[in-house]
């Protein structure tokens, strides 16, 4: 057989000569396991967080061994530099089996991303309950409880990149959010407007699955490599207190808690009593962004006849209490 003189070559090549066979296996015909990492048009730029999100795989893979109580192999599949206003488009419509997490990672400014795929989310749901990883017929939309079970990996996401970046800073992540079509910030004056994507393959002997991780280039790059920090434009004070005052925020009142096996919780049906932990003379707690705020007295408005909640109490970040004149 002759090959065209326009087709591909390895002439020359013997790397790739060595990695084909590699991959290929022996005469035998045995396929052999070799590490690959798919790095394409990979830059210097790039090359420097590869060591970095090796890291955060193993740690992803540590913690995630924790809860699933099996030893993953967490392997580092690709990784590239991509404006964020592209991770934006891919992360806003993807379908709606993609589970997306934005990390915030106090001090540093931006935030962080992860993804995961409905079916590997499903498999890891059933492994949390004390299944066997059981990989679903079909992918679908995630349940609420399926995603509270997840924010358990999500948080395993936050503590590697903690003990991955303890080296050079040390953050204080939070999870600000948990959707499966997110609406990401929009990028404004002195926010970061390139991100560093990694994505992550995971493979345990019962299942496999893929992991994204996406981290804010100019922040990471600055705390890796001092030298290379770039000192942005000053943000301008009055617009961005402008872009806060106008933020809509969410407070919700928790009149109590329960405890409820899952067998429970599948068994509730309209006219079912709940007994909560409180007395109709406890205080309310209210919280935003999932974050304990202010404790209140419940009540009704005298004019509008609504529900309202009398604040007794700030809960500062301490965890001091600060009452409030009656």
């Amino acid at each position: 057989m002759t090959l065209p003189a326009s087709g591909p070559s390895l002439a020359g090549a013997p790397q790739e000569k060595q990695d084909l066979v590699s991959v290929l296996g022996d005469r035998r015909g045995e396929l052999k396991r070799v590490r690959t990492h798919v790095f394409q048009h990979m830059g210097r730029t790039v090359k420097a967080f590869v060591p970095l999100f090796e890291e955060i795989g193993r740690q992803i893979g540590l913690a995630i061994k924790k809860l699933i109580r099996t030893q993953p192999e967490m392997s580092l599949a690709n990784i590239a530099q991509v404006p964020y206003v592209e991770v934006m488009e891919e992360l806003e419509n993807i379908t709606a089996t993609h589970l997306v997490g934005g990390i915030s990672i106090t001090p540093l400014s931006g935030f962080a991303f992860a993804e995961i795929k409905s079916e590997f989310g499903l498999i890891l749901v059933d492994r949390l309950l004390g299944g066997p990883g059981w990989r679903p017929k079909e992918e679908r939309t995630f349940s609420r409880v399926e995603m509270d079970i997840l924010t358990r990996v999500f948080h395993a996401v936050m503590k590697a990149l903690v003990d991955a970046l303890q080296r050079w800073v040390t953050i204080d992540p939070y999870l600000e959010w948990c959707e499966e079509r997110p609406r990401l910030p929009s990028p404004a004056p002195g926010v970061p407007t390139l991100m560093i994507q990694g994505r992550f393959n995971l493979m345990t002997p019962y299942f496999t699955g893929e992991m994204g991780v996406w981290l804010p280039h100019q922040p990471i790059d600055s705390t890796l490599h001092p030298k290379n920090r770039i000192e942005g434009p000053p943000i301008d004070a009055d617009w961005l207190q402008k872009k806060l005052g106008d933020l809509n925020l969410e407070m919700s009142a928790m009149l109590g808690e329960v405890t409820l096996s899952v067998r429970d919780l599948l068994a509730l049906s309209p006219g079912h009593l709940l007994v909560l932990n409180s007395t109709i003379r406890d205080e309310v707690m209210l919280s935003l962004n999932n974050r304990l705020k202010m404790k209140g007295r419940p009540g009704l408005h005298y004019e509008s006849g609504m529900k309202a909640v009398k604040i007794s109490h700030l809960i500062r970040r301490d965890d001091e209490e600060e009452g409030v004149p009656e």
